[in-house]
């Protein structure tokens, strides 16, 4: 399974944006440059463009990759968006035993 990977972008005028890479981002890397997502840290500019891609995906980047670069000063990991990998349960979980009250199968089929 694709994690989720925070990064931090820090931009030449001092602002700083939150990226939160998601699986869509690592299917537009593998297709950009062929590769698999295991070589992202081989070249840092795997990962700004990982970094690029989510902010574009989000509507936080409306420039190319090769216009927004000039901007950066540096991207890298996020401690502090971390716990924005975890995945969240949800707020009303689904049964798991039998109850009376639950569709099965045979509620279905034509008598």
């Amino acid at each position: 399974m694709i994690k989720r990977i925070p990064l931090k972008v820090e931009y030449v005028d001092g602002t700083v944006e939150r990226a939160l890479c998601t699986g869509a981002d690592s299917i537009t890397f593998e297709r950009t440059y062929d590769l698999g997502m295991d070589q992202v840290g081989k070249r840092l500019e795997y990962v700004w463009f990982l970094a690029w891609a989510a902010l574009t995906r989000t509507g936080k980047v409306t420039r190319t990759f090769e216009e927004w670069l000039p901007t950066v000063e540096g991207v890298g990991d996020d401690d502090e968006a971390e716990g924005l990998t975890e995945i969240r349960p949800l707020e009303n979980p689904a049964p798991t035993s039998s109850s009376s009250t639950l569709l099965t199968n045979s509620d279905f089929l034509l008598q």
